[in-house]
């Protein structure tokens, strides 16, 4: 679990991305992304752009309501334990989500987390806020920024070595969290298919 952490921060925290002329922007309207155990259809908005895309992974970004502000979509594949019950298995998506990565720059806000059946008997969603106090800027603002995230955690029902995660975040600055956050989150999160192995 700390791995998707690593890999959501690395796509929120290149703040610049979203603004490099030579990314493939998402295709309008979007079609379906089919990666090694995973597909999901990105958000029908245009400004998305394609940061990385290989069979074990997705990572989308959009440029938020200014330099400094972004919004990320990660899909990630990995190798996982093998939990001994679904109870196991949410207990380490609590434990993941309650821990930012580097302690030392984001401060825990809230989380929550609740089993998603929807999706599979071994899947969760999960949602937090953490403070960022040591943000990637392109403009001269001071003061910490707030990163939320959404996310589906699943394992793979016919492997349960294999996880996917796939997240969907906004980094913003106090007061300009996106009123629509939520419900893009839900319908990225809900365009989640299991693609068998």
């Amino acid at each position: 679990m700390r791995l998707l952490a690593v890999l959501l921060l690395a796509a929120v925290a290149s703040g610049c991305a979203p603004s490099r002329p030579m990314l493939a922007p998402v295709s309008l309207p979007p079609v379906r992304s089919t990666h090694l155990a995973f597909s999901l259809v990105p958000l029908n908005e245009p400004g998305w752009l394609v940061l990385a895309s290989r069979p074990d992974l997705l990572a989308l970004a959009k440029q938020g309501g200014n330099a400094d502000e972004t919004f990320a979509v990660q899909g990630s594949v990995m190798k996982f334990p093998e939990f001994a019950s679904a109870a196991a298995f949410l207990a380490e998506v609590e434990r993941y989500v309650s821990k930012p990565v580097p302690a030392s720059r984001f401060k825990y806000v809230s989380h929550s987390i609740r089993p998603a059946p929807e999706k599979g008997d071994r899947c969760a969603r999960a949602h937090s806020v953490f403070e960022d106090h040591a943000p990637v800027r392109h403009t001269s603002r001071t003061g910490h920024m707030i990163l939320e995230g959404y996310f589906l955690m699943c394992t793979h029902p016919r492997n349960p070595a294999v996880a996917i995660t796939v997240g969907f975040s906004q980094r913003y600055y106090p007061g300009s969290r996106d009123p629509q956050l939520e419900k893009s989150a839900e319908t990225l999160l809900g365009s989640v298919t299991l693609v068998d192995l």
